[in-house]
């Protein structure tokens, strides 16, 4: 009988090591999906991407901090960014001084930095040919980084997102936690 429970046991952890598995499978796979949809949107759309590049360098910088940020960007996209940094820096700059006027002893330094910034593309570091897009902010000689690639955005947003992808995946599991382990057919 012990024999019986423990074979039980093993082949109830062995299944649920397999779903496990397989959800982490099937997860994978739809992230995958999603960033080819999402390079193709990007070649598709240029203006659209063009606005986008220029909000991730500005919330970028809001969240670096810091008075000497370099950008590492594709190669394909140097010209790109490189344009794009006064427009961005600006729109930091203007959130900042929102910041400032709600609350200037909160945000003192963080204005005082965002007057000093300056913005350049790196000379010699890019992103992995296998990135999208985006763009990753270096700070504070390399110590300070800001990953604004849109891999890692999508990568964020998917581990965000997991239990509610989880349940449309798996939807008799969530009925199982919703049911208190009953299963209702």
């Amino acid at each position: 009988m012990v024999y019986e429970q423990v074979s039980r046991s093993k082949a109830v952890a062995d299944a649920r090591k397999i779903k496990g598995e397989t959800a982490n499978t099937m997860v994978d796979s739809i992230q995958t999906h999603a960033l080819g949809v999402l390079a193709e949107r990007v070649k598709s759309n240029s203006a659209g991407y063009r606005e986008l590049l220029s909000q991730l360098i500005s919330e970028g910088l809001v969240q670096i901090d810091e008075a000497i940020v370099t950008l590492e960007c594709l190669e394909s996209e140097i010209s790109l960014v490189t344009e794009l940094c006064e427009t961005s820096l600006s729109k930091y700059r203007d959130i900042v001084q929102e910041q400032y006027n709600s609350d200037p002893v909160k945000y003192k330094t963080q204005y005082a930095t965002s007057i000093k910034c300056i913005v350049k593309v790196h000379e010699k570091r890019r992103l992995d040919s296998s990135s999208i897009g985006g763009v990753r902010l270096v700070g504070d000689n390399g110590r300070i980084v800001c990953d604004n690639t849109l891999k890692t955005r999508l990568k964020i947003v998917v581990e965000e997102q997991l239990p509610q992808i989880r349940s449309m995946l798996f939807p008799s599991l969530t009925a199982k936690v919703l049911n208190g382990g009953e299963q209702k057919n």
